[in-house]
């Protein structure tokens, strides 16, 4: 497979990259070298390579559940910039109407 320097202007356009015209011909290289390795990997055998549905660890390892105490609501609302005895204080932001 090759990549032409109209296509490596389309696919940096499409991820909002800018390229001077002087970096079209390096990148358009290096690209073209990436899809002659991925071309190369296609031609390897892996019929006796089993199928897998998912390459990384079947779930992340969690911590117990265990409820601890947290802030009292009188610290939390200390520590807010504007509150009253009831919870924060917000400047308006939604017309009533």
């Amino acid at each position: 497979m090759s990549i032409s320097a109209k296509e490596v202007l389309a696919a940096a356009r499409l991820a909002r990259l800018e390229l001077a015209p002087e970096d079209v011909e390096p990148f358009t290289a290096e690209l073209q070298k990436i899809l002659t390795y991925v071309d190369q990997l296609s031609e390897l055998d892996t019929s006796q390579v089993p199928r897998t549905m998912q390459v990384g660890a079947p779930s992340a390892p969690l911590r117990p559940d265990v409820a601890v105490a947290g802030a009292s609501k009188a610290e939390v609302l200390a520590a807010a910039a504007r509150a009253d005895d009831v919870g924060f204080l917000v400047p308006g932001f939604v017309d009533g109407s």
